[in-house]
């Protein structure tokens, strides 16, 4: 009989793919592996589990703040945005942890951006696992006297007796073992964070029943990703195929969810839906902003990439890591006219020097375990 693995995602009702799609590659190798995988988790994120076939027990999540607010410069800003200030919303969590733990009985609690979850671990006595990410190193992101610090010590000391340092420490370094999903060459800020272990990228292995089979990958494909901020430009499809045409590439693009897919010319098409670990180990070069998910896929696969991050503290030091590995090149909105996205597009799939630093970042990457990495983690704790 295997163990019971309780996962606690984001409480936040914004969702959040990439962390989830994270945490369901370690659900999915755990139930391999004979375990019972139960999610805590609110809408939107439930309905993504549940399409998965996961056990998912429902709750009310916390509203977020204005997704259309100003730059994200901190950590803190990230808090804001999900709506983690509010101490009601801390207290109605943590009563349904309390509800949860006690009737799943968990042998082991894994989260990812889920302030509550060490609170609701050390209270009931029961092992933690944690995701980690250098965006949130505490060591460079909190300083213990803003607000939100206040804040999380001041829950802490009603729920358990944990004394917290700051919410990022909370959040992150308060478990037994913390998971680092990427790489060292990519995070080298967590190689000495405390009971750390890198696991490198995680697949999503799960595609949707009946899903319609993607044409034959072509030479010199570009998959741009451009469903979130800061590519809220006008006719952004338009400039895709306009530069495309121009550096005789392919460009398939996700654009927003509400975006139809369509083609617009043999050298461009939108989809709806586009597996990145299904076209990037065939893909020339990938253009995306920036977020930690497809950024580390871009070094698994060695794919020389275009980071636009805009005015996104975390995503430009993601792209700032690609550059610096010499894989990848970050953009401003302003690359995103044709001129100047023909000329990148050029570069990203000609350039032997990218090519070349890609290729040894795609042989480092495949030390690294994965999912399976992370479920030992998890059951080195059992």
């Amino acid at each position: 009989m295997g163990a019971t693995v309780l996962f606690l995602p984001s409480p936040s009702a914004s969702g959040s793919w990439g962390s989830t799609v994270r945490l369901a590659a370690i659900a999915e190798e755990c139930r391999r592996r004979g375990d019972r995988v139960v999610f805590h988790a609110c809408e939107p994120t439930d309905a993504l589990l549940r399409e998965r076939g996961l056990e998912v027990a429902p709750f009310r999540g916390i509203a977020p703040a204005s997704l259309a607010r100003g730059p994200i410069d901190t950590f803190h800003d990230i808090c804001e945005v999900l709506g983690f200030s509010e101490p009601a919303s801390w207290e109605r969590l943590l009563r349904d942890e309390d509800d949860m733990i006690a009737e799943v009985a968990p042998d082991v609690v894994v989260a990812d951006m889920r302030p509550t979850a060490p609170l609701s671990a050390a209270r009931h006595g029961v092992p933690l696992v944690a995701c980690a990410w250098a965006g949130a190193d505490p060591r460079l992101h909190a300083s213990g006297d803003h607000p939100y610090d206040d804040l999380a010590r001041a829950v802490a000391a009603k729920w358990c007796d944990l004394v917290p340092d700051s919410m990022a420490e909370l959040m992150f370094w308060r478990s037994d073992r913390q998971l680092a999903l990427s790489f060292p060459a990519f995070e080298p800020e967590l190689a000495d964070a405390p009971a750390v272990a890198y696991t490198g990228y995680l697949r999503d292995t799960w595609r949707p029943a009946g899903g319609e089979a993607r044409p034959p990958v072509p030479e010199r494909l570009v998959v741009v990703y451009a469903s979130s901020s800061p590519w809220g430009v006008p006719r952004i499809a338009d400039a895709l195929d306009e530069a495309a045409r121009r550096a005789a590439v392919t460009v398939w693009c996700v654009l927003r969810s509400d975006t139809p897919a369509r083609r617009l010319s043999d050298r461009c098409e939108v989809f709806r839906y586009l597996p990145m670990d299904d076209v990037l180990p065939e893909s020339a070069a990938l253009v995306f902003h920036g977020g930690l998910s497809t950024a580390l896929a871009s070094v698994h696969y060695g794919a020389p990439a275009l980071a636009v991050p805009g005015r996104h503290y975390e995503r430009r030091r993601n792209a700032d890591r690609l550059g610096a590995m010499g894989l990848g090149i970050t953009g401003e909105l302003g690359d995103l006219l044709p001129s100047r996205l023909s000329a990148l597009f050029e570069r990203l799939v000609d350039d032997t020097g990218l090519t070349a630093a890609a290729e040894t970042a795609r042989a480092e990457a495949a030390r690294y375990g994965g999912a399976a990495a992370a479920a030992d983690a998890v059951h080195g704790l059992l």
